[in-house]
């Protein structure tokens, strides 16, 4: 009822926050296979179908399409991925 109402309310207020975010831009701290953090751009797309990150100038663009899975970097298959164009 009103709980699950407040909960979609909720979500969309983020997902939308989330999108302007993104459209704009951000910097963001990714773990690199050395083990250590590397500041990126992180760039949503304006028709949402896809993002940019990498360091400045040398963004990878990634389908959302493609996008399979996403971990924390605190979980072992997080720790196993590399991102082409990190140090």
């Amino acid at each position: 009822g009103a709980e699950v109402l407040k909960d979609q309310a909720m979500l969309r207020d983020v997902v939308k926050a989330f999108v302007e975010l993104g459209v704009r831009g951000r910097k963001a701290h990714v773990l690199r296979g050395d083990g250590r953090t590397q500041e990126v751009s992180f760039r949503l797309s304006r028709q949402v179908d896809s993002f940019e990150i990498g360091p400045e100038n040398r963004g990878h663009r990634v389908p959302l399409t493609e996008v399979s899975a996403v971990y924390t970097g605190d979980s072992a298959q997080a720790k196993e991925l590399t991102m082409p164009g990190l140090d």
